[in-house]
């Protein structure tokens, strides 16, 4: 799932008040956001390992 698409469910679960499935939306969140990393940064991390 996206970015995007886990903010939208958050939102909706927040007016709904589901606040337990918003809690595990956002962790799932910011798994996903921690997940992409930039190239310039795969390089450097090559780059020290070697």
């Amino acid at each position: 799932m996206t970015a995007t698409a886990l903010i939208y469910r958050m939102i909706i679960n927040a007016i709904a008040g589901e606040n337990e499935l918003n809690e595990q939306l956002y962790e799932t969140y910011v798994k996903e956001q921690r997940l992409h990393v930039t190239i310039a940064e795969m390089l450097q991390a090559k780059r020290e390992t070697a």
